[in-house]
């Protein structure tokens, strides 16, 4: 691989108050990426009207599909991206404005590794009530050729944080015979373990590239339900089947079995 073009793939639902803040803070990169793919995730509210309004100096595509979370939403986006690498971006959060000119300057100084994780900040809504705040800090910069020295590393660090909002991939990693997400809570839990096995090569950068909104009414601030329980069950046949697999090497299935 010699480029590094990049494909954004954003799903969405009910996010009419938040959207376009998110897509600015993709439109005022320094750098910008090849492509833009929204899906629609069968928004009740104006969030549909709003994509489709919106305006990027580069490809931009919105599909609309019905409601079938954020998860299915992912795995169509990736079914349409043409770059090389993919990043999820979630609808209501923001993005550094550096974040694309960095990333593709990690991607050429690191040779093209499979998997870039970044460090993100929390910040709360203005009508957010609730107490959850998580600092999604890496706490060291490094490069990996070798898996188990990253899981090594990650895992004394506590950095092992499965938001697809916090790396970005090659594309070929994903869809057809490859890797795809749930369609239940917790899939970016569920495929995270999968996605580092699928990986040879991990780039780390400690810097905040990525602002996650707590607000009320998000998966990841309401109260929890039947959605939740299938979804954590979905993350233990995950790492079953991962720690199943008899050519996995002790020291790697370790953290498997601890996760």
């Amino acid at each position: 691989m010699n480029s590094c073009t990049v494909s954004i793939i954003i799903p969405a639902y009910n996010v009419e108050k938040y959207l376009i803040e998110a897509l600015d803070s993709i439109k005022n990169q320094t750098v910008s990426p090849e492509e833009v793919i929204l899906i629609d995730d069968g928004s009740s509210d104006g969030t549909l009207a709003i994509a489709r309004d919106y305006d990027f100096p580069f490809r931009y595509e919105v599909v609309s599909i019905e409601n079938a979370g954020q998860g299915n939403a992912r795995n169509v986006g990736i079914n349409l991206a043409t770059s090389d690498y993919v990043y999820y971006f979630d609808s209501d959060d923001i993005l550094d404005h550096s974040f694309i000119e960095s990333i593709k300057k990690e991607m050429i100084t690191s040779l093209y590794p499979d998997m870039i994780l970044f460090s993100g900040k929390s910040f709360n809504d203005d009508d957010y009530k609730g107490s959850r705040w998580v600092e999604y800090e890496r706490g060291f910069s490094a490069h990996f050729d070798s898996r188990l020295a990253f899981l090594e590393k990650s895992y004394s660090n506590e950095s092992l944080f499965c938001s697809p909002c916090l790396y970005v991939t090659k594309r070929e990693l994903w869809g057809g015979d490859g890797l795809f997400f749930g369609s239940n809570y917790l899939e970016d839990e569920a495929i995270f373990f999968p996605l580092i096995f699928s990986c040879e090569s991990f780039c780390v950068l400690d810097r905040v590239f990525f602002y996650r909104r707590n607000r009320e009414g998000s998966t990841m601030t309401m109260d929890k339900n039947l959605k939740h329980v299938i979804g954590a069950l979905n993350c233990v046949i995950a790492s079953s089947r991962l720690s199943s697999i008899s050519s996995l090497p002790k020291s790697e299935r370790w953290y498997v079995n601890k996760r």
